[in-house]
């Protein structure tokens, strides 16, 4: 029992995990359109600037991640959710 428990705990996080792919996307998709649309997207790519490129992309991704769970979510489970963030950083 205690083996099928954990399969059947394995298999929710997959299926949870699933189910998010299209959030996921949808994230994905935001954080391009937002970065295209950015002033400053445009200069820095007729001036071939990759490193203000990349700069530019990861705060305006981090931006729309973060900025939308500061006001939904408590300050306990922000630190939960950058800690989890962290660790999956390392691994």
């Amino acid at each position: 029992m205690e083996i099928v428990g954990e399969e059947l705990a394995a298999f929710a996080e997959w299926h949870a995990y699933r189910r998010s792919l299209p959030v996921i996307d949808e994230v994905k998709e935001t954080a391009l359109r937002r970065l295209r649309f950015d002033h400053d997207f445009s200069a820095l790519y007729e001036e071939n600037d990759v490193d203000g490129l990349l700069e530019l992309a990861v705060g305006k991704t981090v931006d729309l991640l973060l900025g939308g769970m500061k006001e939904a979510v408590s300050p306990e489970r922000l630190t939960d959710c950058l800690a989890r963030m962290r660790k999956g950083m390392n691994g």
